[in-house]
């Protein structure tokens, strides 16, 4: 009697984890790769909590998502070119007879790439102003300027090696 009771208890559990197995399995496989999921680390929702919701409707919501990821993507090798040149700079301070003429040159890159990316980034804002009222846009000028990433020239960024920026670290609005 125990033995059959052990045994029927030992194939519940097994069909069990089973289970459990196949459902992940089932959700790595089938996930749409744009969205963070249960298993990844959710960026703080749009707009933050400390302040009042932006009210965006359902067209508002993807004219902005559709704006955010357009800057993303044209400006990626902008982005990358300024993460190689401050890593090559920060090279060059490192080294024993600083070369000031070539250190000089990349800051004037550096600084032209910057131009380039905030020009672009002023004419997505532009855009933006066209489809939102005034207090949306006085939200979404607050979320932007909030999340400004901290400039990480010549250190590493906290939370991890330092990389180029990625795909996934893309605005989410919901």
């Amino acid at each position: 009697m125990k033995i059959k009771i052990l045994i029927g208890i030992l194939l519940v559990l097994i069909v069990i984890n089973l289970g459990t197995i196949g459902t992940y399995l089932f959700l790595q496989s089938t996930r749409d790769r744009n969205y963070p999921h249960w298993d990844q680390n959710r960026r703080p929702p749009f707009p933050p909590s400390h302040r009042p919701e932006m009210k965006l409707d359902r067209e508002q919501r993807h004219q902005l998502r559709n704006l955010l990821q357009e800057f993303q993507q044209e400006n990626k090798d902008i982005r990358n070119q300024i993460w190689e040149l401050e890593r090559t700079t920060f090279d060059l301070l490192q080294q024993e007879n600083i070369p000031q003429n070539q250190v000089n040159e990349n800051l004037k890159q550096l600084s032209d790439y910057r131009l380039k990316l905030m020009t672009a980034a002023v004419e997505k804002m532009i855009k933006a102003k066209s489809f939102l009222n005034p207090e949306q846009q006085k939200h979404f000028f607050d979320f932007i300027m909030e999340s400004r990433p901290a400039s990480t020239f010549g250190r590493e960024p906290a939370g991890g090696p330092h990389a180029p920026p990625d795909k996934d670290e893309m605005y989410e609005l919901d």
